[in-house]
C-alpha cells in the first residue's frame, strides 16, 4: 500500500492469525511512521498510519488492484494523519452507481469492470457500515491475491486503562463487532 521508499519504521502489537471459511487472515495493531531522508536527526518521524490492520489472502487473484481511501474534509486531512501521501500511484479515479459510498469514499483503479465486479451493491453496504459504525477512515486495497483493511483511527484497540474493567466496557464487544464485519467482506468475496 504504501510507496517502495526507505524510512519507514513499523511497529505493531497484538496480532491475530487464524482462518475464516478456509481464508487466511491477519489482525493487528499498527503504527507505521516514516522518517524523511532530507530531515534533521532531532526531528521527530512523520505519523503515517496508527490503528488496525487486516489482511486476507484468496485463492483467486484480482488482476488490476482496487483502491478505496475515505473522503477527509479539509478540517479532517488537517487533523487526521492520512496515508493518501505515502501511497502509491493509486490508478484512476471510478465513479461508482452508490451516490451514498461515493460521499464516503474515493476508489481509484485501473479496470472499470473489475472494479464494479469486486465492489458489488452488498460489498459496498458492508463497508459503508463497518465505516459509520467504528467511525473509522478506512482505507482498503483489493491487490492481487489480497484484501488489506486499515483503519486509520488513532487507536490501539487491545490497550485499556489498569483503572478500566474489560467486562464493564464495550471494547471486547466493539473488537468481535470489527472481527466479525472484517470476516464478512471475506465471505462477501468468497
Amino acid at each position: 500500500m504504501f510507496t517502495n521508499k526507505s524510512g519507514y519504521s513499523i511497529d505493531g502489537n497484538d496480532q491475530i492469525l487464524g482462518t475464516h471459511n478456509g481464508v487466511a487472515f491477519q489482525y493487528c495493531d499498527a503504527t507505521v511512521q516514516h522518517q524523511s531522508s532530507w530531515s534533521n536527526e532531532k526531528e521527530a518521524p512523520s505519523e503515517v498510519f496508527t490503528g488496525q490492520f487486516f489482511i486476507a489472502r484468496f485463492n483467486k487473484k484480482f488482476l488490476n488492484p482496487i483502491y478505496i481511501t475515505p473522503k477527509l474534509g479539509f478540517v479532517q486531512n488537517y487533523k487526521t494523519n492520512s496515508i493518501k501521501e505515502y501511497t502509491n500511484d493509486l490508478g484512476d479515479k471510478i465513479q461508482l452507481e452508490d451516490p451514498e459510498f461515493m460521499k464516503m469514499f474515493d476508489v481509484f483503479g485501473n479496470d472499470q469492470i473489475e472494479a464494479r465486479y469486486i465492489l458489488t451493491p452488498a460489498m459496498m453496504q458492508r463497508i459503508k457500515d463497518l465505516s459509520l459504525r467504528t467511525k473509522g477512515k478506512y482505507y482498503i486495497a483489493f491487490n492481487y491475491d489480497k484484501i488489506t483493511i486499515a483503519n486509520n483511527n488513532r487507536e490501539n484497540k487491545f490497550e485499556a486503562s489498569i483503572f478500566t474493567s474489560l467486562t464493564k466496557t464495550d471494547a471486547m464487544e466493539g473488537f468481535y463487532k470489527d472481527l466479525c464485519d472484517q470476516f464478512a467482506i471475506i465471505d462477501e468475496l468468497n
